[in-house]
């Protein structure tokens, strides 16, 4: 007959009778209701992150749709528009007509040049 003392003081392939009378083995089983409560409150707590996070987006997105920009940023972005806008046909300056607006800003501004016929510049 074999010594079965070691391996039920180890706790591994101990033989249990059943209720009706086989013998089967037993293993280190895992507590199923600890196992289950620990699987439910996980699938809560992902509930809980998944809503908050939902949370944090929408008023995130909310507050920069509320956002209104500042008149003063309009208010040049308008005025470069009008300035690009001169001529109604395309939209676009010529550069002569560029070259012209850029003299008269500098004239205005009290930044008088006047160009000599060689194309360099006498101040």
């Amino acid at each position: 007959m074999a010594d079965h003392s070691s391996s039920i003081a180890s706790g591994h392939d101990v033989e249990h009778i059943g209720q009706d009378g086989s013998v089967r083995p037993s293993y280190d089983d895992v507590n199923v209701s600890v196992l289950i409560l620990v699987g439910v409150i996980a699938s809560i707590l992902t509930f809980v992150t998944i809503a908050f996070v939902q949370g944090l987006y929408y008023r995130w997105a909310s507050a920069f749709e509320d956002l209104s920009p500042n008149p003063a940023v309009v208010q040049s972005i308008e005025a470069q528009k009008a300035k690009l806008s001169a001529n109604p046909d395309t939209g676009r300056l010529s550069i002569e007509e560029a070259m012209a607006m850029v003299a008269e800003s500098h004239a205005q501004a009290g930044d008088v040049s006047v160009a000599d016929e060689d194309g360099g510049q006498a101040h």
